[in-house]
Order: structure tokens, then C-alpha cells, then sequence
């Protein structure tokens, strides 16, 4: 809906009653319009009569003028009595309504702008960062000297944080869960007049401001109440309506972009990453080591695999090889940096991608993994198990395909040499043979307009 068919229907249907007594008052004015004219020919008819029968004027000119003035002024007091305080009293209350209608119909409009324009910012949003730098701004406009937050609950949905507050200051909310916000845990504005009211929030009471009184706005997110708009007042001061309805639309349009964007992020975390560990799936990491040759950085890659993990599965079942992948790949990213990636290749095979590194430093972390490993299975309730390494840098192949191949071949050298061991590809490795053509169907596959799954050419690395 456009702005100005919205617009349209505002004034369309605003105020149907108090337009209703707009016409009444119109009417009214006619009425005594009616009356006057009536009161007026009433008072005429009296005065001629008063002047013919009990005064007996006569029909000289200084009788006419008797006669004049007489019919004037009983028709004048006739004419104020009757209608005249009547009538203007009717016009002062239809100016006020017009006036009050007029004001109400200005905020309505004032408050469908803002809503646009907050809505049309909210659109152009591309993350949470950039909403919540726009929720502050509109917090802004919402009132200048007005002290409000907006807290957003984590990723964990168990804690509230403080997400943005308005350029005067936050009112340091004290509530630390969702469910401790009363707007929250109801889902709906809740105003509260004193911090003193036996049914105020208790996270009001002993602040170091004294008494107040606040207004809070549940934000739902996807469905569910995750957060709040949380504005404080002097005690006893209620926030304007209009200020109300503007934090209310804020919550509203917030939650709206909100649920979008994590809809989108959740949808895209699910085409990146395995089901089962929650890793980088086979092409996403494809798509990272592309991207590092691409851009001509430096990088090293480990290819591992988990020990007789058949073995694993045939003896104590499924369930558990599953606990085992998912084990592995937790301890793996807790290990590496945030700027590296792990990923699973395939069945019990996971890749890791290390950014900026050498084999050395790349192996230094897989013997880490090792021992982390290790001293998590300690205390879980997953059989023991572990795992082989094979790890190479960019410097030892010309292409991806053959760098991964490198890897590989470093692996099984690791299960050959006993297993549970990283084995680092150098000068005894045939660097420059060529890869099976079973090597390059199953190692690397590009992602492209061609079609997904399709193996291509080897594509070179930097020397």
C-alpha cells in the first residue's frame, strides 16, 4: 500500500464519531438559525401589536419611529435570548472540534511518515549490526531527550544485552533474561505510572535514580518475544501516547526485519554447513579455498580422517560413530582460529583450511588437535577414538586439486606409519605426479553456472 492511498484511507475513516459531532453541531447551528428567524417575527408581531393596542401610537412620523425602535429592540432581545448565546456558543465548540480533529488527523499522519521511513531503512538493512544502528537513530526521533534502550536477547536466547539506546542515555535496564521482562513474558506493552505499584516490575524498584515510571515494548522475533523497548520517565509521568505508539512501531518493524534477516541467515547456514556436525559442508569449504587462491593469500590445508571408524560403527553402532564426528568436529573448531575453516568432505574425512599459514605452523595445530582430542574423550561418554593427518601448503602444488592430493597422500602415510599421528607432505612426496582421474572426480568438485558436482580443469596456484 502507497503512502498516499494509505493516507487516503486515514481521512477516510478517521474519527467517525468525531466527525459525527461535527455534523451534530452543524446541524444545531441550523436549528437555532430557524429559531432566530422564528423569535425574530414572534418579537416583531408582539411589538406591533404592543405598540398599536397599548400604546396607540399613531401614523405620524414620530410614531413610525416610536414604533421602530420598539420592534428593534424587543426583536434584538428576542434574537440574543433565543439564539444568539446559542448560536455562538455552537460555533466555538464546532471550531474546537474542527481543531481537535485536525490535530489528531496531523499525528496520525505524522505517525504513518514515520513508520514509512522507518520501514523503507529497515529494508535497506543487509544485517543485525546495521538494524540496530538504525534502531538507535529512530530512537532518537522518537523523542530527542527521551532516556529509552532496546535489549535483545543472545544467540542462546537464555540473556538480555543491551542492543542500542537512545543519544541521552539508556535507562539501564536491570532484567537479565527474556523471561524476567514482564512485556516479554506476556507480549504486550506493559506501562508502569510508579516504580511503587504493588504490581510494577520489580527490577523498577531501588534504583539509584529514585521512583520512576516506565513504559516497555515486547520485539518478536520469528514468532517469539526476544527482546524489549524499555523507556524511562519521572515518577508518576506516563509517556505521551504518540511516543507509545512511535516505540510500539519501532518493536513491531524491528521484529519484522529481524525475523527476515535470521530467516535468510538460518536458511544460508543450512545450505553451508553439514547437518549432522554443524561444519562447513564440502562445497562451502570449496568455495573458501577458491576464494584464498583467488586472492593470492597464504594457506595450508590438513586432510584428516578418523581411525578405524568402521570399526566404530560395526561395534557399538551409528549413534556413536555420529557422537564421534560431531565430537571431533567441536574439539577442532574450538582449536583452530576463527579465521580458519573446518570442513567435512566426506563420511569420517574433514578438511581443514588454515589462512595465513605454513605446514609447519598448520601441523603445530593438528598435534594441538590431537591432544585436545584426547582429553576431551577422557570425560565423554563417546568410545575412544583418533585420528590420522596429512597436511601441505600452497608452495607444493600448482593446483588445488593436486594440493588436496598432496594432503590426502600425507594421510595415508599417517594410517600406514601406525595411525593417530600428523604426517607433513616434504621433499619424499612426488610434488609434481599426476592425480587419478578417481582423485579428481572425488577430492575436488567446482561450484559453478556449469553445474554443481561437475569436476573441472585443475586450477593453478600461485608459485
Amino acid at each position: 500500500m502507497t503512502a498516499s492511498s494509505r493516507s487516503e484511507e486515514l481521512i477516510a475513516g478517521f474519527d467517525d464519531a468525531r466527525f459525527r459531532r461535527i455534523d451534530g453541531s452543524l446541524r444545531s447551528l441550523v436549528f437555532q438559525l430557524v429559531q432566530a428567524g422564528t423569535g425574530f417575527l414572534v418579537a416583531t408581531i408582539v411589538a406591533w401589536k404592543v405598540a398599536d393596542e397599548w400604546l396607540g401610537l399613531a401614523g405620524d412620523g414620530r410614531g413610525i419611529v416610536t414604533r421602530a425602535l420598539l420592534v428593534s429592540s424587543l426583536a434584538g432581545v428576542a434574537l440574543y435570548l433565543t439564539s444568539g448565546r446559542p448560536i455562538r456558543k455552537a460555533l466555538i465548540d464546532q471550531r474546537a472540534l474542527v481543531r481537535s480533529a485536525t490535530t489528531e488527523l496531523q499525528l496520525e499522519a505524522s505517525r504513518h511518515r514515520f513508520r514509512a521511513e522507518l520501514d523503507e531503512g529497515l529494508r535497506m538493512t543487509e544485517d543485525e549490526n546495521d538494524v540496530i544502528e538504525l534502531v538507535g537513530r529512530a530512537l532518537d526521533r522518537v523523542d530527542p531527550d527521551g532516556s529509552m534502550e532496546v535489549l535483545l536477547a543472545d544467540a542462546s536466547n537464555a540473556h538480555l544485552r543491551v542492543a542500542t539506546e537512545s543519544s541521552s542515555g539508556g535507562p539501564g535496564c536491570r532484567v537479565t533474561t527474556p523471561q524476567d521482562c514482564p512485556a516479554v513474558r506476556r507480549g504486550h506493552t506493559r506501562r508502569f505510572e510508579t516504580s511503587t505499584a504493588l504490581d510494577a516490575c520489580p527490577e523498577l524498584r531501588g534504583r539509584l535514580g529514585g521512583d520512576t515510571a516506565a513504559t516497555c515494548v515486547p520485539v518478536t522475533v520469528l514468532g517469539s518475544p526476544v527482546g524489549v523497548v524499555h523507556r524511562i520517565d519521572p515518577d508518576r509521568t506516563l509517556a505521551p501516547d504518540i511516543v507509545v505508539d512511535e516505540l510500539e512501531t519501532v518493536a513491531d518493524l524491528v521484529g519484522s526485519r529481524l525475523s527476515v534477516i535470521r530467516a535468510i541467515a538460518t536458511t544460508e547456514r543450512q545450505a553451508s554447513t553439514d547437518v549432522l556436525t554443524g561444519v562447513l559442508n564440502r562445497r562451502s569449504l570449496g568455495d573458501k579455498i577458491r576464494a584464498f587462491h583467488r586472492e593470492d593469500q597464504a594457506f595450508a590445508l590438513a586432510f584428516c580422517d578418523l581411525d578405524h571408524f568402521k570399526d566404530l560403527n560395526d561395534t557399538f553402532g551409528h549413534d556413536a560413530g555420529d557422537q564421534a564426528l560431531r565430537l571431533f568436529s567441536r574439539v577442532v573448531t574450538d582449536t583452530i582460529r576463527d579465521h580458519d575453516a573446518i570442513g567435512r568432505w566426506g563420511g569420517e574425512e574433514f578438511v581443514l583450511l588454515f589462512a595465513g599459514a605454513d605446514r609447519a605452523i598448520a601441523s603445530i595445530v593438528c598435534e594441538r588437535i590431537r591432544t585436545n582430542l584426547r582429553d576431551e574423550l577422557q570425560a565423554a561418554s563417546t568410545p575412544p577414538f583418533t585420528a590420522s593427518f596429512g597436511v601441505a601448503d600452497h608452495t607444493q602444488a600448482r593446483t588445488i586439486d593436486r594440493l588436496l592430493a598432496l594432503a590426502d597422500q600425507a594421510m595415508f602415510e599417517a594410517k600406514k606409519s601406525g595411525r593417530d599421528r600428523v604426517v607433513i607432505v616434504d621433499e619424499t612426496f612426488d610434488l609434481d605426479g599426476d592425480i587419478p582421474e578417481d582423485d579428481l572426480d572425488e577430492e575436488f568438485e567446482e561450484v559453478s553456472a556449469g553445474g554443481a558436482g561437475e569436476p573441472v580443469a585443475e586450477t593453478p596456484l600461485a608459485p
